[in-house]
């Protein structure tokens, strides 16, 4: 779904990090980027459609509930340098 969703334009990228261990609380995040502010709030209504086209795939049979929760959602924000993605390495000589 979140492929669908940057190729829609809904979201700028996303990414799957994992810790690489089941050790600890958590071992995954999802990360979104989207194009401002508003977050999934912007999007929600263009999100809909592919939420309901959505066919669950199940490894080894095992649904979301097997598989492990959600511990926490956060807003990010990104801040100044990082917002100019014009910006260029500068030049030492």
């Amino acid at each position: 779904m979140d492929e669908i969703a940057v190729q829609q334009g809904l979201f700028v990228s996303y990414e799957w990090l994992d810790t690489g261990s089941d050790e600890g609380p958590w071992n995954a995040i999802v990360m979104v980027t989207y194009a401002d502010e508003k977050g999934f709030d912007g999007i929600q209504q263009r999100w809909a459609p592919i939420r309901s086209a959505h066919q669950e795939v199940r490894p080894d049979a095992l649904g979301m509930k097997d598989l492990g929760q959600v511990l926490e959602t956060r807003n990010l924000f990104e801040r100044e340098p990082f917002t100019s993605k014009r910006a260029t390495p500068s030049r030492r000589g």
